[in-house]
């Protein structure tokens, strides 16, 4: 009889265990979704940054700002993303659009 209660209490600290290892578990989990969610977000934010840096690091960017910043009033080329066909400067890429050619920023695989 002794032996059968020795038997109930170890087989009920065994189960004890086994449901402390699952909430355990489950708080982990928990843990690790919400840190790949932050991973996620700062490399949303720094493939954004970069995105941002290549366009301002282009050599079209101040010239727009230079005349913004004078109140001139901007191409509807400029304002579009387009160039004349003369192509924009080394460092990006072009593809025809009729009259007018499309730049395609470095870094990017979308023209601007």
């Amino acid at each position: 009889m002794k032996l059968d209660k020795i038997s109930a209490w170890l087989t009920l600290a065994a189960n004890a265990a086994v449901l402390a290892g699952i909430v355990f578990l489950a708080i982990e989990i928990r843990q690790n979704t919400a840190m790949m969610e932050t991973q996620i977000h700062q490399s949303r934010a720094a493939l954004a940054m970069a995105e941002a840096q290549s366009i301002y690091d282009s050599a079209h960017v101040p010239a727009l700002l230079v005349k913004v910043e004078a109140g001139q009033e901007l191409s509807s080329e400029e304002r579009s993303g387009t160039v004349p066909s003369s192509g924009p400067s080394t460092g990006t890429s072009t593809t025809s659009c009729g009259s007018s050619t499309r730049v395609f920023w470095p870094g990017t695989s979308r023209a601007r």
